[in-house]
């Protein structure tokens, strides 16, 4: 009766964590997971999107973020500073209409491009996040 009562609520927690967080972990990981929402210093947004750089070791949850995800991470952030270099030269050496508003166009497709690349390196930056939390317990 025991068994079947774990096996239940085992596979309750799992149903739920896969509903909420989009991913199918083992129990270890969802208990894990579960441990470190129940502490209040990290919300649900944040783990869910941080799930993907998550892993359990020795029963407490860690965030793992590997070589190539720190390389994607400075590489992202270091085009998007390299072009906006070159954009704001445009901006700045217009001397005609025509010249102002294709700079302008260059801006619109600079800022659309950073969008674009900042939305892959927000999970990277709340990930860090939440090992910080994870380690530290708080962010101030």
């Amino acid at each position: 009766n025991e068994t079947v009562h774990q096996l239940v609520m085992t596979a309750r927690n799992e149903e739920i964590f896969r509903s909420v967080v989009g991913r199918i972990g083992s129990p270890q990981f969802v208990n894990a997971l579960m441990a470190a929402y129940a502490t209040g210093n990290l919300s649900l947004f944040e783990l869910r999107v941080a799930s993907f750089y998550l892993e359990v070791k020795d029963g407490k949850l860690t965030v793992v973020l590997g070589f190539g995800t720190h390389l994607f991470f400075v590489t992202s952030i270091l085009l998007v500073i390299f072009m906006g270099v070159p954009i704001s030269f445009l901006l700045l050496k217009a001397s005609s209409a025509s010249q102002y508003v294709t700079s302008l166009l260059f801006i619109g497709f600079y800022f659309l491009f950073s969008w674009f690349v900042g939305k892959d390196i927000r999970p990277i930056l709340i990930a860090k996040r939440v090992s910080k939390k994870l380690q530290y317990g708080t962010l101030p």
